[in-house]
Formats: C-alpha cells, structure tokens, sequence
C-alpha cells in the first residue's frame, strides 16, 4: 500500500512539473528569426513612401528603441529577428508627413505583415498680387497651385481688396503656380513646396493683345457638325466703317483663330459655298479672351431688305438702369425674316448690352447707339439712339433694420462616437439650405481633399474612416470654415471592446499536459478504489 501511493505521488508531480513548463516555456522551434515587415503610403495619394524612418518598440517600454530600419523606393521595410508573444510599438516617421504609431501589435509565432497609411503634413501659401507698373494690389485675381502631372488645380485663392491671398491644402512638392487676372498676362512658375510660405509676391503685367477663337458649325434639327474649309474674316470698327484686321480658314475640326488683336470692337464675317453667309458683330476685346462659336446655314443667299429699321417695344427710346426694353426690327420685303438680324450696342455717354433676341439692358446712366445688323453683310444696318435713365430709389426695408444672417450649428453630428477598426464614416449636417465651405479643420489642423466628402450644397461633410483610423481615442473637434463665417462640434474616438480571440489557446504542448494530468487522476482513484476492495 505505502509503495503504491508513492508511485502514484511521483506521477502526479511529474504531471504537475510538465504542466508548469509548457505554461511558461513558449515553442522555441518556431521562435527564431521571426519577422515584421510591410509597406508604407501615402494616404491621399497611395503612392509609397521611400526612405521613412520605422522603429520598433515593446509597447511597456516604448523609449527603448530595439531596431530602427528605413523603407526602400516601394515603401517597403523589413525588421527581423523579432522576440515572439510580446506586444510592440511601430512607428513610421518621414519629413512633411504626421508620424503615424501602431501600438499592441501582439507578436505570435508567425512572421507579421503590418502595412502603414501616412498623412501628408497640409501647408499654406500666402502672399500679395500688385500691378508691376504701379505696385497697387490687384483685387480679384486667382492664385492657383496646379499639379504639374495632371494639369489639374488642386487648390486656389482669390485676392481681397488689398490684393493678399492664401492657397490653403498644399504638400511637399512641385506645383505650377499660376496667377490670373482679367487685362493682366498670366503667371505661371514652377515652385516646390517645402512648408508654410507667408510673404509670396506676384507682380503682374498688363496685357496689351487678346485672342478670338471659336468653331463654326453646321446646325442641324439634331446636332452640330464642324465646318472645314469655311472663310472667317475679322474686322474692326474705326468710327462707323468696318476695317479688316485678318483673315483666316477653319480646319478639319470647324475651328479658327485670330492672334494678338489690340483692345476694341470687333466683327466676324464668315461664308462658304453652299451655305448662307453669316455675320457677328460686336466682339469687345477689353481685358480676356474672346470664344464666339457660329453656326451657318445650308440655303441659298439672302437678298438685303429694302426697308430695314428699329424701334422700342411700345415706340418707347429709355430704358432703366437695370431694367430691360425689348428692341424690334421692322424689315421690308415680309418675305424676310428677323432671324437674321444680328444686334450690337455702340457705347456712349451710356453703357447697355443686347441679347441675340434684341433685349437692351440698361448698365450705365446715359446715351447708347443701338445697331442692328442685317446678316449678309456688314451692312445694310439700322441705328437708334436710347438713353438709359437713372434708376429710381428704392424704399429702405425692414424701417432700416439691418437684417442679421443666421448663425449656423451642426445638429447632426455633435457628440457622435465613432469606434476604431469601424468600417463607417463619420457625418455631420449643418443647419443650413448651403453653405460656401471654404476649409475643414480637426483639432486645428486643416483636412486635405481626400480625408472627408462635401456636399454639392456644402451642407454635408463626411469625414473618411480611413482619415479617423489615423486618430487616437478620445475627445476631438471638427471646425468648418464657410463664407458664411464658421461653426465648430465634439466628436469621440472609442477603443472597442477586447475579446478572446480563438488562437489564445492553441498551444499543443498545453492541452497534452491537461490530458496527461488528467489521466493520471483517474488511474490513481481507481487504485485506491481497488486497493480498499
């Protein structure tokens, strides 16, 4: 009896002792030369990132540094000879990018593939816009910075009164810096942004030349087909005589064009055989380019009216600042049509424009010259003297009462929790028909294009999950920015709930030391069950 239960204490300690090693002793044959490796881009534009610093640390002693490796010209970054079962701290960092940390990355007995999404550091371009002659701001003007390989703008400005801009949204790189104003020749720079640029001064030449181009078409009941072959002249008005300037003849595509023609009023004549001659008058080449698109049609010539005059709707010869008169043509033989009139106003003491169906719009107090143009030609044309009257003076409104414009929230949105490793994004919906948004801020620091989605309205901003993955949990406030003036609301960041996760307990070595134990139980009480028998 005393030798049984010896030997049956023995294995039972033997059990014990196997039981406390496999549980403290991890499998040393799938241990060595582990790795982590991975890729790292950039978040807006997923091109990787070369030369990004990534280091490695256990997350309890995240200042204790235990390799340091950089990406190569894929993005790509390899750490080996990797400890398994502990948990690590991996961080990238690069210049113009936000460091970006990868905290509790537990580390099995397998390599870990562990890719990194980087946000580009956004950068502010500002400065001054004047007149190279003078040295005064130039109001209005745009300062845009454009992509150099796509050709597309990716942000812009628009000078104030006092000729200042600012160019919110840009990166470390090289852009086309271009500058536009009406009566100016534009700007275009080649600039590499390197970081937040504050005292940028444009100076900008007159322009002297302008350009006419257009197409000329064949107008059908369905659709426009291009003209070749069509002869376009050009003629400017020297008092009340059409001058000609050039001429020119369309291409394959029904397009022509017209080089460094001075300021002033301009014509177009156009004709080709087999379609009915067309005339446009007036082109004003003041302080752009000019685009005037014609359309001809088949027919044979039309013959010029034996009377041909203009008059005011109502026999009427005033018209309002800001108010309209229609204009009529009276024109002789019936069988002619009006459709082939062609109205211009001539400014004077005055200024008006016309619409293609004869509308005058009066823009300036004073007399103006209206013209209308018989089609075939330059002439024959008709003239009549309009005078544009001061406009009456409104009623003040609301008893001089200033109407204030409504302040604008976001009901929608405020408070919200959104959980990491969540696969949504992020809405907030300001209380307004629309909105001019002009920039969005998230603790201060502007948003670039690709981390949120705006409405067509600007009512509705959408901050991307993969923008509010890159941000650490807690408390945060989203700003947004609108001509309107700007309105601000909390959002939360939570850390969702851990889990037991099934390959926690699937070491082998464990569960053969359970069953071992838990035989040698049963075979020692039924020894001594039937030892006492």
């Amino acid at each position: 009896m005393r030798k049984f239960k010896m030997a049956a204490r023995k294995a039972l300690a033997f059990a014990l002792t196997l039981l406390l090693a496999c549980a403290t002793v991890p499998n040393i044959a799938h241990a060595a030369g582990l790795t982590i490796s991975g890729k790292i881009i950039d978040i807006r534009t997923h091109a990787p990132l070369e030369n990004a610093k990534v280091t490695l640390a256990k997350s309890s002693e995240p200042s204790n540094i235990l390799a340091t490796v950089y990406t190569d010209e894929e993005g790509q970054y390899s750490i080996t000879d990797v400890t398994p079962y502990a948990e690590y701290r991996i961080q990238g960092e690069l210049a113009h990018y936000s460091t970006i940390t990868e905290d509790r990355v537990y580390m099995q007995e397998e390599n870990l593939q562990k890719d990194l999404s980087m946000h580009a550091t956004p950068y502010r371009l500002s400065g001054t816009v004047v007149d190279k002659a003078t040295g005064s701001p130039i109001a209005g003007a745009w300062v845009s910075a454009i992509d150099p390989g796509t050709g597309e703008t990716e942000s812009n400005g628009k000078t104030g009164a006092d000729g200042k801009f600012t160019v919110a949204g840009v990166y470390a790189q090289q852009y086309i810096l271009s500058v536009k104003m009406n009566g100016y020749s534009e700007i275009r720079d080649e600039y590499t942004v390197t970081g937040n640029a504050c005292d940028m001064v444009f100076q900008m030449e007159e322009r002297l030349t302008y350009n006419v181009t257009g197409l000329i078409f064949e107008k059908l009941s369905s659709s426009s087909i291009p003209i070749e072959g069509a002869q376009v002249v050009i003629k400017k008005w020297e008092g009340d005589q059409p001058v000609e300037v050039a001429r020119t003849t369309t291409g394959p595509d029904g397009m022509y064009a017209f080089k460094d023609l001075e300021k002033g009023s301009y014509g177009l004549e156009i004709s080709k055989a087999g379609y009915v001659n067309s005339v446009y008058g007036t082109i004003n080449l003041q302080d752009r380019d000019v685009r005037v698109d014609v359309s001809l049609y088949k027919g044979e010539i039309i013959t010029d009216p034996t009377e041909f005059s203009i008059s005011g709707k109502d026999g009427k010869n005033e018209v309002a600042l800001g108010e309209s008169l229609q204009m009529i043509a009276t024109i002789k033989p019936d069988s002619l049509s009006d459709s082939q009139v062609v109205w211009t106003v001539i400014n004077g003491t005055g200024k008006a424009s016309i619409s293609e169906e004869g509308l005058l719009t009066g823009e300036q107090p004073g007399e103006v010259t209206v013209r209308a143009l018989w089609i075939d030609s330059m002439g024959p044309y008709a003239d009549m003297t309009v005078t544009v009257t001061q406009a009456a003076a409104e009623e003040p409104k609301n008893e001089g009462k200033d109407e204030q414009p409504k302040a604008i929230s976001i009901p929608t949105g405020v408070g919200a929790i959104w959980t990491q490793e969540s696969d949504e994004d992020l809405q907030f919906v300001l209380d307004a028909e629309s909105a001019t948004v002009t920039e969005i801020l998230v603790d201060g620091k502007t948003l670039s294009r690709a981390d949120y989605l705006l409405s067509e309205d600007g009512t509705v901003v959408t901050l991307k999950q993969h923008y509010l993955s890159t941000l650490n949990a807690g408390s945060h406030q989203i700003e947004v920015l609108f001509a309107e003036g700007k309105t601000c609301a909390e959002f939360t960041i939570k850390v969702p709930e851990s889990s037991l996760k099934t390959g926690d307990m699937s070491n082998a070595g464990l569960w053969t030391t359970l069953l071992l134990l838990s035989a040698a139980v049963v075979i020692l009480t039924f020894a001594l069950k039937k030892r006492r028998a």
